[in-house]
C-alpha cells in the first residue's frame, strides 16, 4: 500500500521530502482546487475507501488527510 507522502508527491508532482507534517493547500502552490480533487480520487483508488464531502472539504492539509485516514482505519 503506498504512504500518503508518495500518494501526495505523484498527485502534485513533488519530490517526497518536499511533502512534510506542514504541507497543506497553503503552503504548496501546486495543490490548487483542481489538483485536490485528483488528491482525493487518488486517496480513494489507493487506500479503497469512499470520502464524503466533510471529509473532503476537511482534508486541506498533510494532518488533516492523515487523521482522516487513520479514523478509517488506514496508516498514512
Amino acid at each position: 500500500m503506498p504512504t500518503l507522502r508518495s500518494v501526495m508527491s505523484q498527485v502534485l508532482r513533488l519530490p517526497v521530502d518536499a511533502i512534510d507534517d506542514d504541507a497543506s493547500m497553503r503552503t504548496l502552490p501546486q495543490w490548487d482546487s483542481l489538483k485536490h480533487m485528483d488528491l482525493i480520487v487518488s486517496l480513494e483508488e489507493a487506500y479503497g475507501l469512499t470520502l464524503d464531502g466533510d471529509e473532503i472539504a476537511a482534508m486541506t492539509s498533510y494532518g488533516a488527510i492523515a487523521a482522516v485516514l487513520r479514523r478509517k482505519g488506514v496508516t498514512p
